[in-house]
């Protein structure tokens, strides 16, 4: 199994109700590509796979930053490996 890491993206995902230029909430989404390779060196499997995760933004930004990044992938490896195991 190879993996790389093809984007990260942070957008706002639900503003502020007392500035619309602030947001309360940011989505945080990693996307990768998979490679499987038999024995071989055929490949077997390949594809996308992405994992999103929602922080509130509060005083300290860079903890919800990387909770919400390691929420997200997470979940990237959950899809992962939820594809594979019911894909044979």
């Amino acid at each position: 199994l190879h993996g790389v890491i093809k984007e990260i993206q942070r957008r706002p995902f639900r503003l502020s109700r007392r500035n619309l230029l602030t947001s309360d909430e940011i989505q945080f989404t990693i996307a990768a590509e998979y490679f499987i390779e038999g024995s071989d060196g055929k490949l077997i499997d390949k594809g996308v796979i992405s994992g999103a995760s929602h922080a509130v933004i509060d005083s300290n930004f860079q903890l919800s930053e990387r909770q919400a990044m390691e929420d997200a992938s997470k979940r990237l490896a959950q899809g992962l490996m939820s594809r594979l195991s019911e894909g044979w």
